[in-house]
């Protein structure tokens, strides 16, 4: 075999839907270690263009480094341009890295446009995506070439045996009849290929469409929220470091009572850490103090208002009822929650009209 393979000759899948393809590559790094990769293409004639690394093993992409890339961020060869900024040369090519974050500087001094894994992955998977593509589902271009690279000294090798990734299998889609009511409930698509990706979860129904009808969907918002709001607060994001403290300056004016207790209101300023699974991606306003996920909290003692004009500095310091697993924080499992609110009770309504909470310099101090 030659020193690369292009991407479709190597074998990888396409993962078609209308106006979308998703081009996937996934290798081992204990069948193939100390290798990263080399990608050479062409920018295509698409609207979108992204690269984006997995790991195949945990169905994420936690990294402390950029694990993805966007059309107008990738930077083009010497002597190319980038279309997705307003080029119109002929001259489009680009050179695309995929690396384990503990790459020598040797390997990576002088690299444009490098994607990290965590060192720790054992399946690499890289997903190419097109979206609304012209010239066919490649976007009018050659498929990208791939290359190994010796992550020891820099040579360029064959690119490593493509291995079977998580992205196989059917839409697994529950029985039952198709409908032909109106007024159809869309409901979240149990995808038995696709990895994680919440801010764009699919959904579906199943319906009877005749001969010669069409179908018109008129969308609302989910009333969910409406029923229970505490439930659509989403806290916290990934955090790969254990906080400590979280120290800033802040000012606090009460607006007196509260509406329905009657009491003095106050504020809040609130760090919680916790930790993710199958079944908590977040905390919301229902157990933002109460989920057995959490490990770590910090809170100021009295949310009274401060004296004077000036700003107050607070240092609230983490309180950790459990410990924390290494391993986990490193692949981005935990996530950290930072609330500030001008009133206590304010995830359950009850504030006082007017009270206002000014925060400033905030940080947080890590292990």
């Amino acid at each position: 075999m030659g020193r690369s393979a292009s991407w479709r000759q190597h074998g990888v899948a396409v993962l078609s839907r209308p106006f979308r393809l998703l081009w996937e590559y996934t290798y081992s790094t204990e069948s193939s270690p100390n290798l990263g990769l080399k990608i050479e293409g062409e920018f295509p004639d698409s609207r979108f263009l992204s690269y984006n690394v997995y790991d195949d093993d945990e169905q994420s992409s936690n990294c402390e480094k950029p694990y993805s890339i966007m059309d107008v961020d990738i930077v083009p060869d010497e002597g190319s341009s980038n279309p997705f900024l307003g080029s119109t040369s002929d001259n489009k090519k680009y050179t695309v890295y995929v690396l384990p974050v503990d790459a020598p500087s040797s390997i990576t001094a002088g690299k444009k446009n490098i994607i990290w894994y965590d060192s720790d992955v054992k399946k690499v998977c890289t997903i190419l995506r097109y979206y609304i593509p012209e010239g066919g589902i490649e976007g009018g271009v050659k498929m990208p070439m791939i290359s190994g690279i010796n992550l020891k000294d820099g040579s360029l090798v064959p690119a490593p045996k493509r291995e079977l990734s998580g992205l196989r299998g059917e839409m697994t889609i529950p029985g039952g009849a198709f409908s032909s009511q109106a007024n159809m409930l869309f409901f979240r698509a149990p995808f038995s290929f696709a990895y994680p990706n919440g801010p764009a979860e699919y959904c579906y129904n199943r319906n009877v469409l005749e001969q010669d009808n069409v179908m018109v969907f008129n969308f609302k918002a989910p009333s969910a929220s409406l029923r229970e709001p505490r439930e659509s607060t989403m806290f916290g994001l990934p955090f790969s470091h254990k906080p400590l403290r979280v120290v800033g300056k802040y000012r606090y004016k009460s607006g007196g009572s509260t509406l329905d207790s009657g009491m003095e209101d106050k504020c809040r300023i609130l760090a919680v850490m916790y930790l993710t699974d199958e079944k908590v991606k977040h905390l919301n306003g229902f157990n933002i103090r109460t989920s057995p996920n959490i490990v770590g909290m910090a809170e100021i003692a009295d949310g009274s208002s401060t004296q004077g004009e000036g700003y107050h500095v607070f240092d609230i310091s983490f309180r950790y009822d459990k410990v924390v697993d290494p391993e986990l924080l490193a692949k981005g499992r935990y996530n950290l929650a930072l609330v500030f609110s001008s009133s206590n009770r304010g995830d359950v309504y009850d504030g006082a009209p007017g009270s206002e909470l000014l925060i400033d310099d905030v940080e947080i101090i890590c292990e």
